[in-house]
């Protein structure tokens, strides 16, 4: 006789017995496909990065700084400014003189998928904005008031750095990760657990140079050949940087869309000169960027006016957000549904006057209804 071990049992087996020298082999071959088939253990590997996906005048702003509330999401707003700094650019044919395409601003040529900067003033601007932030601190109970026992947390941040581009290929999901885990590496366990510190920031068409104007008024010149082609271009870049995301666990998405009407109306609010017209009857369907940045290119969908149906609406988009990177409102208290239920459409607008043509006033978003 002699003494066989087999998974970590010993069997005292005759040499000549094959029938329990099969059992042994065939209990060596169930372990192996019981180990083969175990469940994986569960791990913190969640999304950290919400990136939504929108456009300008589409309340993207508040709500980021509605998500800026919990001690564990760091808002970056917008990452990119057309002064300086794109994600992606590529020449255009088409447009040439003042219209020409700025190679200096792009990170990528989206033509050639070529890193052409490796800095980004805009994002040392945005980091740094977060120096002050939310801390999770737990709260107490003083009589019947639930209070958090610290509101600020100061961080030291480090802005835009070199190790962001060092073999950045070109995905904007790589790039927004690294962006998270320069951000988070100097947040304190305190202020939050380092497997939940998150970020948001947005993508919008912009930013890979489309153009989502929109128009004016009836008689608008038809949009010229430049914009056309450049928008087909943006279109590629737009689509790699949706992909980008969706292939990546570890970032979330949200598409954030606003009444079309509405929102090119808030736009001519806020940045057209004065004397311009804007005729609120024209019909205006979203761009193909809003329409590629749906499902299945976004892994939620929220319109923003649902989100400014009081204090119900504004914590349910809250927490619908919140929940894609693994978080919940609770620590938040009722900071970030305040800082949303707050917002309502203008009281001169599109939105109460459906019919009415506003021409622009000098002073800060001043209109005024002409019929």
């Amino acid at each position: 006789m002699f003494a066989m071990l087999t998974l970590g049992v010993s069997f005292d087996v005759l040499p000549s017995d094959p029938l329990l020298s099969l059992t042994a082999d065939a209990l060596f071959l169930m372990h192996e496909v019981e180990t083969f088939q175990a469940p994986k253990p569960l791990t913190m590997d969640h999304p950290v990065v919400l990136v939504i996906i929108s456009d300008h005048g589409s309340g993207t702003m508040e709500f980021g700084a509605a998500l800026n509330t919990h001690p564990c999401m760091f808002d970056l707003g917008e990452p990119f400014a057309l002064k300086d700094t794109l994600w992606s650019n590529a020449e255009v044919a088409e447009c040439t003189g003042a219209t020409a395409s700025d190679m200096t601003k792009p990170i990528f040529d989206s033509a050639t998928g070529a890193l052409l900067k490796s800095s980004n003033p805009t994002l040392t601007t945005r980091i740094l904005a977060q120096t002050a932030h939310a801390a999770i601190n737990g709260t107490i109970m003083m009589g019947t008031l639930t209070v958090v026992k610290r509101k600020v947390a100061h961080l030291t941040l480090a802005g835009d750095a070199p190790e962001l581009y060092d073999g950045l290929q070109y995905s904007f999901a790589d790039y927004v990760l690294r962006i998270r885990d320069h951000v988070c590496s100097a947040v304190p366990a305190d202020v939050c657990a380092p497997s939940d510190c998150s970020i948001t920031l947005k993508m919008l068409p912009q930013f890979v140079s489309a153009n989502t104007a929109g128009r004016l008024m009836r008689d608008d010149p038809p949009v010229s050949k430049c914009v056309l082609a450049r928008n087909a271009k943006a279109m590629t870049a737009w689509t790699a940087a949706l992909a980008s995301m969706v292939e990546s666990p570890k970032v979330a998405t949200i598409s954030l869309s606003r009444n079309e009407r509405d929102r090119q109306f808030s736009l001519f609010r806020e940045f057209s000169p004065p004397g311009s017209l804007f005729d609120c009857s024209i019909e205006r369907s979203p761009s193909d960027f809003a329409r590629q940045s749906n499902y299945p290119n976004a892994d939620d969908q929220i319109k923003i006016e649902d989100c400014w149906q009081g204090a119900y609406g504004a914590n349910k988009c809250i927490s619908d957000a919140l929940k894609l990177v693994g978080l919940s409102p609770e620590p938040m208290l009722d900071a970030g549904t305040k800082n949303m239920a707050q917002l309502y459409p203008e009281k001169m607008s599109c939105a109460t006057d459906p019919t009415a043509t506003f021409r622009r006033l000098q002073g800060l978003a001043a209109v005024e209804k002409v019929n």
